[in-house]
């Protein structure tokens, strides 16, 4: 017979399980939103890039919010390739967040003379929102990019009694 402890943690196994196509598609959501917002695709019309870059400066926190919750969960179930694949997810979102807040700011100097007089603080506003959300999307997804291979490159091991201890790869000695 199984202990409620046991059962208790089958039954969060199984939650955990339906839970990780929930997060792949809170991941989804935010990224078919930013196509379709952007869609038809023209990156050579500079307005074009501006908009499509700062729609997906808003996507990024709720992008990362899901890539964390993978990579929870693939701790949870000891799927360490869930978390691997969830650091590289962020990783690649770091890296293409970083050229497209280059590519965003460069847009920005170069719109700003075409931009009204009357528009231009909120152009310039616009452009601070945008920013800021990239930003924060670049150290989120930085920070959950070494996060999960720290934890993917731990090992688990069982002391007597039965609790877990998490030892993480340090300096050689």
């Amino acid at each position: 017979m199984q202990s409620v402890d046991d059962l208790s943690w089958g039954h969060t196994r199984v939650l955990a399980r339906s839970a990780v196509i929930v997060v792949a598609i809170l991941w989804l959501v935010p990224v078919l939103d930013s196509t379709w917002a952007a869609w038809p695709f023209h990156p050579a019309n500079i307005m074009w890039r501006f908009r499509a870059i700062s729609i997906m400066g808003g996507t990024l926190i709720t992008q990362m919010l899901a890539v964390t919750g993978a990579a929870v969960l693939g701790g949870l179930l000891g799927w360490r390739w869930l978390v691997r694949l969830a650091s590289l997810v962020a990783l690649g979102v770091m890296v293409f967040t970083i050229v497209g807040l280059i590519i965003h700011s460069m847009d920005y100097v170069q719109l700003r003379a075409t931009v009204p007089e009357d528009a231009r603080d909120s152009f310039a506003q616009a452009m601070a929102r945008g920013t800021a959300q990239l930003v924060l999307g670049v150290v989120a997804s930085g920070v959950l990019a070494i996060g999960g291979v720290r934890a993917s490159a731990a090992e688990s091991t069982t002391r007597r009694g039965g609790t877990k201890i998490v030892v993480l790869p340090g300096p050689a000695e």
